[in-house]
């Protein structure tokens, strides 16, 4: 489900129901996650394979692809700042549309958190 018509408020509560989905923490109240609260390596409980199926989510779901480590270490540091870079790739970009979305690969295994870009359609 394609869509770039949200706002940056419902983009963030959408990542946090990404995300509560992906956590160990049994029963996690998806609006109770902090938007400034560390992805990874914290309370959420997650680890670079749900970085991995996070960003293959977002993908899915926005068409926003994920390639470039040093961006994606950025991007993937807590909900606030991944809503703002998919938010502003989504806006930004002259080949967003809201109806197609071409998926890539492009994901490390070796523990590393992909990085953004929009995804031309």
């Amino acid at each position: 489900m394609l869509n770039t018509g949200r706002t940056h408020d419902q983009l963030t509560s959408r990542l946090k129901h990404l995300v509560a989905d992906l956590s160990r923490t049994d029963l996690l109240d998806p609006e109770a996650i902090a938007a400034d609260a560390p992805l990874m390596g914290s309370d959420l409980g997650l680890d670079s394979l749900d970085a991995l199926e996070l960003a293959m989510s977002i993908e899915e779901e926005f068409g926003v692809t994920f390639s470039c480590h040093e961006e994606s270490h950025r991007a993937f540091t807590n909900i606030a700042t991944l809503s703002a870079c998919i938010f502003d790739r989504l806006h930004s970009s002259p080949h967003a549309h809201p109806h197609a979305a071409k998926l890539t690969s492009g994901f490390a295994l070796d523990g590393r958190v992909p990085a953004v870009a929009a995804n031309p359609a």
